[in-house]
């Protein structure tokens, strides 16, 4: 009866020129076996273009975010807890005590007065009365140009992302993503912001892609931005620092400031980065 094949062909060292079956064991090539894993995934890339960068991945509920450039970390307010982030960590807000804030400088200022770029990954639980996720404003809202909001991207009820340029504390100029994103579901949003005095052209990308564009008209005066304030998950009143409204209930991570306008190839590689494999 003949043998039952039972693995590879090998050469028969009895017979020259006669193969005969190995028996359970696979040929090692090239030294020891190595198998690739899943692409880890990864935060917004710290260049020398970078403003800002928060990952939010702190353990505890207690700590400031911290920014990697090491000018702007954000004072966090109601002890936003750590939680499971679209890249590592995250910080829950829950929109009620939960935010950061913290004042900018004129570095800050004067990046967002011209060409500029905003990307973060966002949880978004629920948008009762619409929220701010990302906000430079002054204090006393008023129509004087220092206490314009320089930047807005928001929320609102039904999941449409909007940025929102104000040309004083009265008027302003509003963009809409073209459909809602999901709730409970992250999301990465990024803002290019290409400045022609006094207005930008400003482009919407949601998830690597890009969802809209539009002319955003700015104040008619340059705005140094000296004292404004950073918000993430609210915008900061005029009562001052520890005073947010139009807070978020969700899950914010990952976050860049750029003082320059991110192409599409950066935004869609630093969406893919934020995926792994």
């Amino acid at each position: 009866m003949a043998e039952r094949f039972t693995g590879l062909l090998r050469p028969n060292r009895g017979v020259p020129g006669v193969t005969a079956p190995t028996r359970g064991r696979l040929p090692r090539i090239g030294g020891e076996a190595s198998f690739a894993g899943p692409s880890p995934k990864l935060g917004h890339v710290l260049d020398a273009n970078t403003v800002a960068l928060w990952r939010f991945d702190e353990l505890v509920a207690s700590t400031n975010a911290v920014d990697l450039t090491g000018n702007y970390t954000l004072n966090q307010y109601g002890n936003p807890t750590h939680a499971v982030g679209q890249v590592d960590g995250g910080r829950f807000l829950d929109g009620s005590t939960m935010f950061f804030q913290r004042q900018g400088d004129l570095a800050l200022g004067t990046a967002l007065n011209g060409d500029s770029s905003i990307e973060f990954w966002v949880k978004v639980s629920n948008t009762t009365g619409g929220a701010v996720l990302f906000v430079y404003n002054g204090l006393n809202f008023t129509v004087y140009p220092a206490d314009v909001i320089l930047a807005e991207v928001g929320i609102d009820n039904a999941g449409l992302i909007h940025v929102r340029q104000w040309q004083d504390m009265i008027t302003n100029s509003t963009m809409y993503a073209t459909g809602p994103i999901s709730f409970n579901t992250w999301h990465h949003i990024a803002v290019t912001r290409q400045r022609y005095f006094p207005y930008w052209f400003t482009k919407l990308f949601i998830d690597g892609v890009l969802n809209t564009t539009g002319y955003l008209w700015g104040p008619v005066v340059p705005v140094l931005g000296d004292f404004h304030y950073i918000g993430v998950g609210n915008y900061t009143t005029n009562a001052g620092l520890g005073n947010g409204n139009g807070l978020l209930t969700g899950v914010v991570d990952d976050t860049r400031i750029s003082n320059v306008v991110r192409t599409p190839g950066e935004v869609l590689y630093s969406y893919q980065r934020g995926l792994g494999g």
